[in-house]
């Protein structure tokens, strides 16, 4: 996401991720995002996302789709790990994986397999379980607030870096629904 979308979801791991690894002398950077659809639960416009896809592939930094299947051994060892963790932090399951294994097990709609989302709206779907694929260079270069970021070193810096950014942006777009 750019920044001045409608809703920017969880940012702050976000873009201290990309930051992070953009800013690293490495010949190629990668970065995979899974779960479609869980952060309309942080506001997140999929319609928004997707246009940032289409704008990705039009410069050559959209790399493609890779979808994780329930008979893959990748995918065992996935669901047994999240198990794991899960029992070992009880109060705090992932709602992502969650809603990743939901989706890879064939659950659809408002399906609450995590205690974190029930009373509120989910929607569980085939594309949360596929991976989608770009040069990370590219998402870096599209972050419109990606300076005011760059030299932070809190998480508290972070947020007020990334509000102070939506404050005095304008516009901030408003919510966009995918025609289909």
């Amino acid at each position: 996401m750019r920044g001045d979308e409608v809703g920017l979801g969880t940012p702050h791991e976000d873009i201290a991720s990309i930051v992070a690894v953009n800013e690293l002398k490495l010949e190629r950077k990668f970065l995979l995002s899974i779960a479609f659809g869980v952060d309309a639960f942080h506001g997140v416009n999929h319609f928004q996302f997707l246009e940032a896809v289409s704008d990705l592939a039009s410069k050559g930094h959209y790399l493609g789709l890779l979808s994780l299947l329930n008979d893959m051994e990748e995918v065992h060892l996935f669901k047994e790990a999240y198990r794991y963790v899960e029992s070992k932090m009880p109060v705090r399951p992932s709602i992502v994986t969650s809603s990743i294994v939901s989706a890879v097990e064939g659950n659809y709609g408002d399906y609450h397999a995590n205690p974190r989302t029930q009373g509120s709206k989910l929607w569980i779907n085939p594309l949360m379980p596929v991976y989608w694929g770009f040069d990370l260079k590219g998402v870096a270069q599209r972050c419109l607030y990606y300076d005011q970021v760059k030299e932070v070193s809190s998480f508290y810096e972070l947020e007020l870096a990334i509000e102070k950014f939506r404050s005095n942006h304008k516009p901030i777009r408003g919510w966009d629904e995918i025609p289909v």
